[in-house]
């Protein structure tokens, strides 16, 4: 039963922030990158599964070549 609502949990807050990081990217005074990878971690602690699919596409694919950094915090 806790593990339903701990991914129920991450799931929302995974939403939220890409709803938070979509408006940011409209709103030149609010960043959008933090919410959107905060989203992916979410994403990562709510479905495993989701966050394999999300990583192995091919614009992930190429932001890991472009920023190293982000692919090891990330993976």
């Amino acid at each position: 039963m806790t593990i339903m609502f701990t991914r129920l949990f991450w799931a929302t807050a995974a939403f939220l922030n890409v709803i938070i990081g979509t408006i940011g990217a409209i709103m030149p005074l609010m960043p959008a990158s933090p919410f959107f990878i905060l989203s992916l971690i979410c994403i990562k602690k709510a479905s495993p599964e989701m966050h394999h699919y999300i990583v192995g596409t091919r614009p992930f694919m190429w932001l890991k070549e472009k920023i190293p950094v982000l692919s090891k915090w990330l993976a």
